[in-house]
């Protein structure tokens, strides 16, 4: 069924941890349905690729593997696509750092599954004291970063003046904060080390620049 073009869409799209549990009972049904849950959840992991060997004993020998390989790769295409169909996209943000449909699937699962779900109290310390640590790729921590905020979206999304308790009163003083583009690219600015001061001050004080255009210039940066 994976060879078809056709992407199904879902009756509703993922918005974030408000109808997460009602998506995920549907589109796990789907990728039943198609085949492609052990490859989704991560129960079977991507075969390794045949073994560059010519001799018969060899290709007989791999012949399963190599074909399983490749049936694997098509349920993970398909997966990726059908994820990114079915979300809103704001939601992108959290699943496009990664290469396989399983990767994505994680990163939904703990940001928006209840017993990964943080506080807004935690979720907003972690996001001030973010520092870019220059052992790791900085693709990675701006897809983290994206991550983060994209979080912070959510669980301020409901939130209105006539909100009550300290969580649902925070969650309307961020709310402004959390949709501002400014406000992003200052916060994602400010996660940078020492020695990216000239470039923070830079693009601070460039007006014209936006949030997508400290990004994709850092993202160019980290290749």
């Amino acid at each position: 069924m994976t060879d078809s073009k056709e992407i199904p869409h879902l009756p509703i799209k993922l918005r974030g941890q408000s109808n997460f549990k009602t998506w995920k009972a549907l589109i796990m049904s789907y990728l039943r349905y198609y085949g492609a849950q052990d490859v989704v959840f991560g129960t079977i992991p991507r075969p390794p690729p045949t073994p560059n060997d010519e001799s018969a004993a060899a290709r007989g020998k791999f012949t399963q593997r190599a074909i399983d390989r490749e049936v694997w790769d098509k349920l993970d295409i398909f997966s990726i696509v059908f994820i990114h169909t079915n979300v809103e996209m704001h939601i992108l943000l959290i699943t496009t750092p990664y290469t396989h449909a399983h990767e994505m699937w994680a990163a939904l699962c703990r940001t928006f599954e209840g017993r990964h779900f943080v506080t807004l109290h935690t979720l907003l310390k972690t996001v001030l004291t973010l520092t870019y640590d220059d052992t790791e790729p900085l693709i990675k921590h701006l897809g983290e970063f994206e991550r983060l905020w994209v979080m912070l979206i959510e669980r301020t999304l409901g939130a209105d003046p006539t909100s009550v308790g300290a969580g649902s009163v925070l969650a309307w003083a961020l709310k402004k904060l959390a949709n501002n583009d400014e406000a992003k690219k200052t916060f994602l600015l400010m996660t940078l080390p020492q020695s990216y001061e000239g470039v923070v001050n830079d693009m601070l004080a460039n007006e014209k620049m936006g949030f997508k255009d400290v990004y994709q210039y850092l993202a160019r940066a980290s290749v």
